[in-house]
């Protein structure tokens, strides 16, 4: 009996996660870029998982909220776009420099995301403990 088949279907579906999170990264790092020269972007919060990109936060305009999308659309890899933004009053503080720094850390990170409030910084998502602990150091 032969285990070269099994081995083989094991280690392409380990390559392909491997790939999806490599592409995943790529299009975090992707939104990231854009989040910096576009103030849309300012209350929107955003983690990517399987090309699928969650957004969730507060848009200022309707036109903000296309153009948000529209970005994410053009991005390479992205399969679906999970809408969760709400209309609202976005202020462009002192914070939102840091939420930009934020982000950029974050872009390795795809499944992770940063929420700030006062001076507290609320990290959500999936994370390795391995991995955990290189983006708290």
């Amino acid at each position: 009996m032969s285990y070269v088949p099994v081995v083989l279907i094991c280690l392409a579906l380990l390559l392909m996660s491997c790939s999806q999170h490599t592409i995943d990264r790529e299009i975090k790092s992707d939104i990231a870029t854009k989040a910096k020269s576009e103030t849309c972007f300012a209350g929107i919060n955003y983690i990517v998982a399987n090309g699928r990109v969650h957004l969730s936060g507060t848009y200022p305009t309707d036109a903000c909220r296309q153009k948000i999308i529209s970005k994410i659309q053009g991005i390479a890899g992205v399969s679906e776009i999970d809408n969760r933004m709400v209309p609202g009053e976005v202020v462009l503080n002192q914070d939102y420099e840091l939420k930009l720094r934020l982000d950029s850390v974050l872009s390795r990170y795809p499944s992770v995301m940063a929420q700030l409030s006062g001076n507290n910084i609320y990290l959500r998502g999936n994370l390795p403990s391995a991995e955990a602990k290189k983006l708290i150091d």
